[in-house]
């Protein structure tokens, strides 16, 4: 019983596969989607097209995905592990019909177009209430390094640094058509400092590609018009590029223009699934000298899976661009955002069931069966069912919602969960980030007891820290001072400070005693700080002070 044990053990081991993507021009490919079918496992390509996929199974099928590419199936076994594999990607054939059909000479994009614009209450609905598993990347970093003058104003590891912070997030999201949402942080961490930093995937909740506009209050003061905007064909051009097969399925990709560059539109092109004409991946960019404040460019990529009869976002990244000029020079920065969406399930509200009315004749009345919700049935295509999620009254009052335990994940989980294409950069900055925490968690901080010159007198004070906690009691004497009303006084004052992971507590306290007329005046500030989302401040204060009558 012992060898059986200790062969199963031998027999399940992880092993990985590493692997890397190109084109058949024979650059790397990235943004890849790596995908497992027998586990449904997924994960994306980095910038150099590298990805590392560790499994414990005898024979591995590996699916390589992206748009525009030709889908490539491949077997591995577990005898070739730990070996460098170099896939290829071949381009779709994107093709035109020998025969296009048009009506009063405009092209087949803006009739397709028109056709998608149609179905758009159909494909938008189509899964009106869900739940899904959610990753997200955030990180800014330095366009061009700033100069001299700001670099004064920043932390040195922020101004030393390429990367400036990043953000990681692994969370459930809970959404009812048409705006109800709510995600619940499962893990959480934030590499960097944190001031600069936010996380979450309710950042992407205003985004819909359905939609007629677009409003990014803080970049442009007019909304964006979208492409499949009821009145876009008076803004925009189309042009079909091409079709193609993809399995079983037939997809149009459209380019898209806007007709001035003046206009607040953008460029680039969008896929539509045949027959039931929903958005299956689109890449917009807008660039200067759109009316845009403070950036250069803006692109945003998605890609959309299907589900069941309907096309549900998949991967959603953007990458912007953006300078703010000051009056001692100009800061350039870098923002990326990156959200892998996996394992949509139907939400079904559990309700009690009603206590049913017999029939005239005295049977029960028949069941009654329930249409699929979303598209007609004359648009659907057979596919398999949605797993379907059955839960209790929904509360859609709190927007985001932080679990206790989120921060508490460790570098393997983060491993194992990223979808993120990361570069170098963001390696280097995770690496040195873990190396920081291990030297902290295996060093033991002794107290510190000093006397220093303080704000304005002398004051001794007493520092201790573990980990990421900080604690310090602050007790002192300011200059003596004298005044006709309190003749000399002596100020005291004194305070006490902590710092954990997630917040900030201070207490502050100040006295006055006046040696003329014999009296204390004492004034007191207590405020606290949390740094997790949503972030809040307190601050409360009160006192006594000198007036003359």
């Amino acid at each position: 019983m012992r060898y059986a044990l200790l062969w199963g053990s031998l027999w399940a081991q992880v092993f990985s596969f590493q692997g890397e993507v190109r084109s058949s021009a024979g650059e790397p490919l990235s943004h890849v989607i790596v995908r497992l079918p027998q586990t449904g496992y997924q994960t994306v390509t980095n910038a150099e097209g590298r990805f590392t996929v560790s499994v414990a199974l005898d024979t591995l099928i590996l699916e390589l995905r992206h748009l525009g590419y030709k889908v490539r199936r491949d077997t591995l076994y577990r005898r070739e592990a730990n070996n460098l594999y170099t896939f290829v990607l071949y381009p779709q054939e994107v093709r035109l019909g020998g025969v296009i059909i048009t009506e009063g000479g405009k092209d087949p994009g803006e009739l397709l177009i028109r056709k998608a614009i149609e179905n758009k209450p159909q494909n938008r609905s189509c899964l009106p209430s869900f739940r899904t598993e959610t990753y997200t990347l955030f990180s800014v970093k330095w366009l061009e390094p700033p100069n001299a003058v700001i670099r004064r104003f920043l932390d040195k590891s922020v101004a030393d640094r390429q990367v400036l912070f990043m953000s990681e997030t692994f969370s459930h999201i809970y959404f009812t058509a048409p705006d109800k949402y709510r995600e619940e942080i499962i893990r959480s961490r934030i590499v960097g400092t944190q001031r600069y930093s936010f996380i979450g995937g309710w950042i992407f909740q205003g985004f819909d590609p359905y939609g007629e506009r677009l409003t990014l209050a803080e970049l442009t003061e007019t909304p964006f018009i979208l492409p499949l905007a009821k009145d876009a064909p008076l803004y925009y051009r189309y042009r079909l590029v091409g079709s193609y097969w993809e399995e079983d399925n037939f997809f149009y990709k459209i380019a898209v223009e806007p007709r001035s560059k003046a206009s607040p539109c953008v460029e680039g092109y969008i896929v539509i699934a045949d027959e039931s004409y929903a958005l299956a991946g689109l890449e917009w960019r807008v660039q200067s000298p759109r009316p845009l404040r403070y950036t250069d460019s803006i692109g945003v990529r998605a890609t959309f899976v299907p589900v069941g009869a309907c096309y549900v976002l998949g991967e959603l990244s953007f990458k912007g661009h953006f300078r703010v000029s000051l009056p001692v020079g100009s800061v350039a920065l870098v923002g990326e955002g990156y959200a892998a969406y996996r394992k949509y399930q139907a939400l079904v509200t559990a309700e009690k069931p009603k206590a049913s009315r017999a029939s005239p004749s005295g049977r029960k009345p028949p069941p009654q069966r329930v249409p699929s919700p979303g598209r007609d049935s004359s648009l659907s295509r057979a596919t398999a069912p949605v797993e379907t999620l059955r839960v209790q009254r929904m509360d859609y009052g709190e927007l985001v919602r932080i679990l206790p335990e989120a921060a508490e994940a460790t570098s393997a989980f983060w491993d194992s969960v990223r979808q993120a294409p990361l570069d170098s950069a963001q390696w280097a900055y995770i690496m040195r980030h873990d190396t920081l925490v291990a030297q902290q968690e295996t060093t033991t901080s002794r107290p510190r007891r000093q006397f220093s010159l303080i704000e304005g007198g002398v004051g001794w004070s007493y520092t201790r820290s573990s980990k990421s906690r900080f604690a310090r009691l602050i007790a002192g004497v300011e200059w003596v001072n004298h005044t006709p009303l309190e003749g000399w006084v002596v100020p005291l004052v004194g305070g006490y400070t902590w710092s954990g992971e997630a917040s900030t507590f201070s207490l502050r306290a100040r006295g006055r005693y006046g040696l003329g007329w014999g009296r204390f005046l004492p004034v007191a500030e207590v405020a606290g700080e949390s740094r997790r989302y949503p972030r809040w401040r307190w601050r409360m204060a009160g006192g006594m002070d000198v007036r003359e009558p």
